[in-house]
């Protein structure tokens, strides 16, 4: 019946899974995932043969990352390889069982991270993304405002320096705006 209760890396396998929104976290835990079966698979296929030292250890994985670059896997998944790898190599020749309790505990990881994502707490960044464009607006028409008044009073040098600041912070909130914007579109999905 051990099968049946995850170990700490299945909880840590969760952790790591719930991203920002659940495009994420599912785009994450597929990575994860694809990252994990060629771990294995590289050990699995090695191992027998090979002893346990830093040398057959680095060979595996840059054997597992040069596989997951010529299947043009994410850089999660090439991650995923080199920590796989690691966790199944050394800890697999004192437990034979290991790779097999390896992907179990990161597919029930990944699985209940998707799952707290979409059914006990979705995010929900709208607004948070009305909020920040309403401000931004407000800053931008502030902004263009006080331009205008600048260029109609004759274009004060000593007010140039506070106009060229006020522009740079409008520039870093449209750059935030864009990012909260971005997590509301794929929170959305």
């Amino acid at each position: 019946m051990s099968w049946f209760y995850p170990s700490i890396l299945g909880s840590y396998s969760v952790i790591l899974c719930l991203q920002t929104t659940i495009n994420r976290s599912i785009r994450f835990s597929y990575h994860r995932m694809v990252g994990t079966v060629i771990g294995i698979i590289v050990v699995v296929l090695f191992e027998p043969y090979l002893r346990v030292n830093g040398w057959t250890l680095g060979g595996l994985i840059i054997i597992g990352c040069f596989m997951a670059k010529w299947l043009k896997r994410a850089e999660t998944a090439i991650h995923q390889v080199a920590l796989t790898v690691l966790l199944v190599f050394v800890l697999g020749h004192k437990s034979g069982g290991y790779p097999i309790d390896r992907f179990r505990d990161t597919l029930i990881g990944a699985i209940t991270a998707v799952i707290i994502q979409m059914i006990i707490h979705p995010p929900n960044y709208l607004k948070q993304a009305l909020k920040i464009s309403e401000e931004y607006s407000n800053t931008l028409a502030s902004t263009f405002t006080n331009t205008a008044q600048w260029v109609e009073n004759g274009v004060d040098n000593t007010k140039e320096k506070e106009i060229q600041n006020k522009l740079k912070n409008l520039q870093q909130e449209l750059e935030l705006c864009k990012f909260v914007l971005k997590d509301e579109n794929e929170s959305l999905q």
